[in-house]
């Protein structure tokens, strides 16, 4: 769950983008797991989706190293 003000919006780096709509300190906590909200799949399941979703979760996901 983020826990700073963000908005979508059109990026010159790769189509749409993720901003930040407040100032953000140095060292503050931007993002926390949260179960209910937050979705943690593991290789299994992300195998067993389409090949057009497997794409979509990897690119928009956070992946966790250990996992890879």
């Amino acid at each position: 769950m983020l826990l700073v003000k963000t908005s979508i919006g059109p990026s010159k780096i790769h189509g749409i983008g993720l901003f930040a709509t407040q100032f953000i300190p140095k060292g503050e906590v931007l993002w926390r797991f949260e179960p209910g909200f937050d979705l943690e799949l593991s290789k299994d399941d992300i195998l067993r989706l389409s090949p057009p979703a497997q794409v979509q979760v990897l690119k928009y996901s956070y992946l966790d190293k250990a996992w890879s």
